[in-house]
C-alpha cells in the first residue's frame, strides 16, 4: 500500500460522536467531495480538475462517501475514470483505499458491510459496459484475509492464512537441496573463470565482479555456500586484492563463519591424514633398515 496513504487519510477527521464520547466511524472530513461534486457525480456528469498532488485525498474522500450513503457504489468506477487519465493508477491506489477502510472499519460492522458491497461492485462491470475497476487479483494483493472473504474473494481466511505462511516459508526459508550427480557444472566452471580473471587483474573493477558473480549464481541456480566457498578460495590466492572483501559482501555474514569453520575443520583432517602417512612411512622405512641388519 502507498506509504503516504495511511496519513493523508487520517487528516481533518470529522468523527461523528455517540453517547459516552464513541465514534461511530471514523469518516474523514469532505473538502473534495463536496455536495457540489457529489451532485455531479449522480447526474452522471464527470468530475475534472482533480490536484495530482490530491488524488488520494479524493479517492479516500469518494470511498467514505460511499460508506456515509452518499454515493451509491455503482457510481464510483465512473467517476474515477472521469477525474483521471491513468486509470490503471488510479485502480491501484483505490485498492489501497479499500484495504485501508477495510482496517478502519474492522469494528464496525454496519459500515463494513458497506465498503464489501463497494468492493464486490468494484469487481463488476461499471453500468457503462465498461472493464472492472478492480480485479481480483488486485484486492488479493493488497488486502487482509478477513477481508477478501467477506467478499467472497477467497473461501476461507484461515486457509489462505496458513497458505500463505507456507508459500512465504518456502520462498523466504527453504533452501534448495542440490545433487552433485545432476547439477549442471558450466555454471561453477564459469564462477572459477570469473574469480581468477578477477584475481589476476591487480585493482579490477569490483562492481563488474559483484555483478558477474550475481549473474552466474542466478542464471545457473547455484549452491550459495559452494559460491562463497569458491570466492574464498580465490581470494587465498590473490591474498592481495581487496576487491574480494566487496564479493563476499554478497552473501550472508553468518555463512562466512560457517563455510570457514568447515574449511579448516577439512584442513585439519588433511593435515592430520598427512602426518599419518609420514609417520606410517618412517616406520615401514625403519622395518625395512630392521630386516636388512639381521639379514
Amino acid at each position: 500500500p502507498a506509504p503516504g496513504l495511511s496519513v493523508e487519510s487520517r487528516l481533518d477527521h470529522s468523527w461523528p460522536q455517540e453517547k459516552g464520547g464513541m465514534a461511530s466511524y471514523p469518516g474523514i472530513k469532505a473538502t473534495l467531495v463536496t455536495g457540489d461534486v457529489i451532485g455531479k457525480i449522480k447526474a452522471g456528469k464527470a468530475v475534472t480538475g482533480v490536484d495530482a498532488t490530491k488524488a488520494r485525498r479524493y479517492l479516500v474522500e469518494l470511498c467514505w462517501s460511499v460508506l456515509r450513503d452518499e454515493l451509491d457504489p455503482s457510481d464510483v468506477a465512473p467517476a474515477i475514470r472521469g477525474a483521471f487519465q491513468d486509470h490503471e493508477v488510479a485502480s491501484s491506489n483505490f485498492a489501497d483505499v479499500i484495504w485501508l477502510a477495510s482496517l478502519e472499519t474492522e469494528m464496525l460492522p454496519d459500515v463494513r458491510s458497506k465498503l464489501v458491497e463497494l468492493a464486490k461492485a468494484l469487481c463488476d462491470r461499471d453500468r457503462g459496459g465498461g472493464e472492472p475497476l478492480l480485479t481480483r487479483e488486485l484486492l488479493i494483493e493488497r488486502c487482509e484475509g478477513e477481508f477478501l472473504e467477506e467478499c467472497s474473494l477467497i473461501p476461507s481466511s484461515v486457509g489462505w492464512k496458513k497458505k500463505e505462511v507456507r508459500i512465504n516459508t518456502r520462498l523466504v526459508y527453504t533452501q534448495n537441496k542440490f545433487n552433485l550427480l545432476r547439477e549442471e557444472s558450466e555454471g561453477y566452471s564459469k564462477l572459477i573463470t570469473a574469480l581468477a580473471e578477477f584475481g589476476r587483474s591487480g585493482d579490477g573493477n569490483a562492481a563488474a565482479a559483484i555483478r558477474s558473480v550475481q549473474s552466474l549464481i542466478g542464471y545457473f541456480d547455484l549452491d550459495p555456500n559452494r559460491a562463497l566457498d569458491l570466492v574464498l578460495d580465490a581470494y587465498e590466492h590473490a591474498p592481495t586484492q581487496d576487491g574480494f572483501m566487496e564479493l563476499l559482501g554478497l552473501f550472508r555474514k553468518g555463512a562466512h563463519a560457517q563455510v570457514l569453520g568447515f574449511k579448516f575443520q577439512n584442513h585439519a583432517k588433511a593435515s592430520e591424514a598427512a602426518a599419518n602417512a609420514v609417520a606410517n612411512r618412517a616406520e615401514a622405512d625403519d622395518s625395512d633398515g630392521e630386516e636388512g641388519e639381521e639379514g
